[in-house]
C-alpha cells in the first residue's frame, strides 16, 4: 500500500522543525544535512510564495544575507498566510534581520491579537527585536485574555522603565538592537559552522540601578571575537549617533562561550 503524499503544510512543518534542529547544531553541521533540508523543500518551484520560503530557509542555514533578503522581499509581496508569517519572523531572527522579523510580528499581532498560542509562542520576537512597544502591547493582551504570566514580560517591563527613567526613546533602543544585528551579520555572512547565541536582560545593581545588557556569546576563533567585540565597543560609545544616556545605561558584551540560557533569556542563532 503506498504512501499518500504529503500536503504543502506537512511539508512545510517538517522542513522549519529540520532548519531549528540545524540551528542547535551550527557547529557541526554537514553538506549531507543541507542537502536534506533542501529535499524537503523540493516540489515548490512553481508557486512564488513557497520557493521564497524555500530560499529563505536554505539561505538563514547557509548564511548567505543576500539570498535571505532576495527571498524575503519575494515573500512580502506574495500575501504570506498567518502561519508562515509567524515562522518566518522566527526565522528572521535566525538571519540576524530584527526589523523584518518585528514588522511579522506586528502583522500577526493585528491578525490575531486574541490568540494565546500566537502571544506564548512569540512574544520573544518582539523582544529579541528589541520592539519594546509591541512587546508591552503583546504582553498586555496577553494579560487581559486571562494569559499566564512569562518570565519576559518583567523583564520588559524593567528595559522599558530604564529607557523611561533616562527618557531614552524605545526607538532609539530599538535602532541599537538592529545595528547590533546587522554587525553581527557582517560578521558570521557564509559562516554557516559558527554558533551565535544572544541574551538580552536587565542587570539589577546593589545600589538600586539597573541597566540593560545585550551579551553576544560565540565560538568563533579570537581573532573574530576580538573585531566584533571592538565593533561592539565602537558601536556603543558612539555618542554623538545615541547620545549620551543609552550608552550610560546599556552594555553589549562579547563573549567567547555558549552557554546554556533560560527560555526568556537566550536566542540561539
Amino acid at each position: 500500500m503506498s504512501k499518500q503524499p504529503k500536503t504543502v503544510a506537512q511539508k512545510l512543518n517538517e522542513a522549519f522543525d529540520y532548519s531549528v534542529r540545524l540551528e542547535a547544531r551550527r557547529a557541526s553541521l554537514s553538506d549531507f544535512e543541507i542537502l536534506r533540508l533542501k529535499r524537503l523543500l523540493t516540489g515548490f518551484e512553481g508557486n512564488a510564495l513557497l520557493s521564497s520560503v524555500a530560499d529563505m530557509l536554505v539561505a538563514e542555514i547557509e548564511r548567505d544575507f543576500e539570498k535571505f533578503d532576495s527571498a524575503l522581499s519575494v515573500f512580502l509581496s506574495n500575501n504570506p498566510s498567518f502561519d508562515l508569517m509567524c515562522s518566518i519572523a522566527s526565522t528572521s531572527q535566525f538571519a540576524f534581520h530584527p526589523r523584518a522579523a518585528s514588522d511579522l510580528m506586528r502583522n500577526c499581532f493585528e491578525i490575531a491579537p486574541d490568540d494565546l498560542e500566537f502571544h506564548y509562542g512569540f512574544t520573544r520576537v518582539a523582544w529579541f527585536s528589541g520592539n519594546l512597544q509591541l512587546c508591552a502591547e503583546m504582553i498586555e493582551r496577553r494579560l487581559k485574555l486571562g494569559g499566564l504570566l512569562m518570565p519576559l514580560d518583567t523583564v520588559a517591563r524593567k528595559a522599558s522603565s530604564v529607557l523611561e527613567n533616562f527618557q531614552v526613546p524605545a526607538s532609539l533602543f530599538e535602532q541599537m538592537v538592529h545595528e547590533v544585528h546587522s554587525k553581527i551579520r557582517y560578521s558570521v555572512s557564509h559562516k554557516r559552522d559558527v554558533s551565535i547565541e544572544l541574551n538580552l536582560d536587565v542587570e539589577e545593581h546593589e545600589d538600586g540601578s539597573n541597566n540593560i545588557v545585550l551579551e553576544i556569546f560565540s565560538d568563533q576563533d579570537e581573532d573574530s571575537l576580538d573585531l566584533l567585540d571592538e565593533e561592539m565597543s565602537g558601536l556603543i560609545s558612539d555618542v554623538e549617533k545615541w547620545g549620551y544616556d543609552l550608552p550610560r545605561i546599556m552594555s553589549i558584551l562579547v563573549r567567547d562561550a555558549i552557554p546554556d540560557l533560560a527560555d526568556e533569556g537566550g536566542e540561539l542563532a
